[in-house]
């Protein structure tokens, strides 16, 4: 098991980890089977969208935060319970094939994004 950490810049960001797990993959020398990614974290999820155009990142954060605002009639005390509904509807893992120390169908413009 490998334990990668993220750090982010803003309360609601999607970052891009597929270079730091195509090393770890080469770096530990893992030439075929299935990556388990996961996130124990409750205010992240995981996703594989687009990374060519920046403008696909903007609009899933400008989506969830229309559908989902921060400033809902929310209970919890913390006042992220925007980051827990959001987290919960892209889940908190993700499978991905690897082939030849590589990922399969991550190709450049498709990437693995955290949010």
């Amino acid at each position: 098991m490998e334990i990668c950490t993220v750090v982010t810049r803003d309360r609601e960001e999607m970052v891009d980890i597929t270079e730091r797990l195509c090393a770890v993959i080469r770096e530990k020398g893992w030439r075929h089977g299935v990556a388990a990614l996961f996130c124990p974290h409750t205010t992240c999820g995981l996703t594989i969208n687009e990374g060519a155009d920046p403008d696909v990142r903007r609009d899933m954060t400008a989506f969830f935060s229309r559908i989902i605002p921060h400033r809902g009639e929310w209970r919890h005390g913390e006042g992220n319970s925007d980051a827990h509904i959001k987290a919960s509807l892209m889940g908190p893992s993700l499978f991905v094939i690897v082939e030849d120390l590589s990922l399969i169908h991550i190709s450049e413009p498709t990437r693995l994004l955290s949010i």
